[in-house]
């Protein structure tokens, strides 16, 4: 019988270390913020980032237990629960089947030194008008920054370092010198060594998946310290409308390529937070009634002066080169297109590849491509956003090889279904995620960019 995989975490002034089988990762927050979290609280988060972050290792190294030497974390069950929701997707990306991964999960262990889990309440008054945002130069916290200016709500800006992602905080952190240089705004950075326990990409053709299910809950227990030091009402993520999209499986289980990014996981996040004594941090989404050709539509044309800072390239190359985006990969040719559907010249944004050139159809869903192991992209559910943002383009006269392909595969659907397709991807939705009393205020604003293009 194997061993069982052993796990240990310590909690130092600044940091949260893990011990696995001998050997440590630790995750760093920025100075003067963990060290104002209770005591009592800081075990109890240090505990659920810890499973948070091991619970697919035995996926990874092939044994079946793990044996934890701290007492069960508060929220064991609900984090259980977001991992085994997540892994429809990761099976749809390793080209495995949901039931096979489902099986071996039930049958893992995790064993704890105590089955009583600790919890805390932390007192909470007066709490500012202050928003702690996840804070990538993406589209999305890029709209969330900038409506939160407008509206009156002071943000604070976190970018979590990953190690597996070298190429991609090379270029933060030159963006965000450049953003505070120009708006006097610093970007807090939290070093998630933690982040090494994941499964990194192997080749180009099979990327590693295991370990990222529940990178959005592990970065939001990271920004708790932040939040409670700062006193702030808010957390928001940038959780948009197709977030909250999927598809059945072959073997009939419901997937979402993006589980954590969804309304339905906003909710179950926030009763983990509840169990570490957060009861009134609002957790939420400022952008969720928006589908991604409204998000840069209203972001590139309202906001410019911030717009210009948007990487939302998805490759990740073991050396820097020399634009923030590769060129080469599915979210840079989904980015692309939308850009020039909303009439924006990408190398504005020093995007130089010319990405309707046909070496690039497979990196396109609406041409049944979607190339890259991005799971939004290889499973096309974003086809007919891409079909109206082809057609937009060609409106707006852009040519090249692509566009001919669109012209003469799928202009004639594009024009017939224009009105339908402009008003679900321009169109104002129901959100469930997004504070009542700010809701008038980023509803006018919508209203105001987007009521010619529905």
């Amino acid at each position: 019988m194997a061993s069982p995989i052993l796990v240990k975490v310590q909690v130092g002034e600044n940091h949260i270390s893990v011990d696995v089988d001998g050997r440590s990762f630790s995750t760093v927050f920025p100075k003067g913020f963990f060290e104002k979290y209770p005591e009592p609280v800081k075990r109890i988060l240090a505990e659920n980032l810890t499973f948070a972050s091991t619970i697919h290792l035995p996926f990874l190294v092939g044994r079946d237990v793990v044996k934890y030497q701290m007492p069960k974390p508060s929220a064991k069950d609900l984090i259980e629960e977001g991992f085994k929701l997540s892994l429809p997707a990761t099976a749809f990306l390793k080209f495995q089947k949901t039931s096979e991964l489902l099986r071996r999960f039930s049958e893992f262990q995790y064993l704890f030194e105590e089955e009583d889990a600790s919890e805390h309440i932390l007192r909470q008054e007066n709490l500012a008008d202050l928003a702690v945002l996840l804070f990538s130069f993406g589209k999305d916290s890029l709209l969330t920054y900038a409506l939160c200016r407008e509206i009156g709500v002071k943000p604070v800006l976190v970018y979590v370092r990953e190690p597996l992602t070298v190429r991609e905080n090379y270029f933060k952190e030159k963006l965000s010198k450049r953003f505070f240089e120009e708006f006097g705004e610093e970007v807090l950075f939290i070093d998630n060594g933690l982040g090494a326990l994941r499964e990194p990409d192997k080749s180009l053709k099979e990327r590693g998946w295991y370990g990222w299910e529940l990178q959005l809950s592990q970065i939001g227990l990271m920004l708790l310290p932040i939040a409670y030091a700062e006193n702030a009402k808010y957390l928001f993520f940038g959780n948009e409308k197709s977030c909250d999209e999927g598809f059945f499986d072959g073997e009939g289980f419901w997937c979402n390529p993006v589980y954590e990014q969804g309304s339905e996981w906003i909710f179950k996040f926030r009763e983990i937070v509840k169990t570490l004594g957060l009861e009134k941090l609002f957790i939420g989404s400022l952008i969720e009634s928006l589908h991604e050709l409204a998000v840069i539509r209203i972001l590139h044309h309202r906001y410019p002066e911030i717009a210009k800072y948007q990487m939302s390239c998805g490759e990740d190359l073991l050396e820097p080169g020399r634009s923030r985006w590769c060129g080469n990969c599915s979210k840079c040719a989904r980015m692309y297109i939308f850009f020039l559907a909303n009439d924006i010249d990408p190398r504005r944004l020093d995007m130089s590849t010319n990405m309707l050139e046909s070496e690039y159809r497979e990196l396109f869903c609406l041409f049944n491509g979607g190339r890259g192991g991005y799971g939004y992209d290889s499973s096309r559910l974003g086809r007919d956003e891409q079909l109206l943002a082809f057609l937009m383009a060609y409106r707006n006269g852009y040519e090249g090889d692509l566009m001919e392909l669109f012209k003469k595969t799928y202009l004639k659907e594009a024009e017939k279904r224009e009105k339908e397709l402009k008003k679900k991807f321009f169109g104002i939705h129901q959100t469930k995620t997004m504070p009542e009393e700010l809701k008038d205020k980023i509803f006018k604003i919508f209203r105001e960019e987007l009521k010619d293009l529905q």
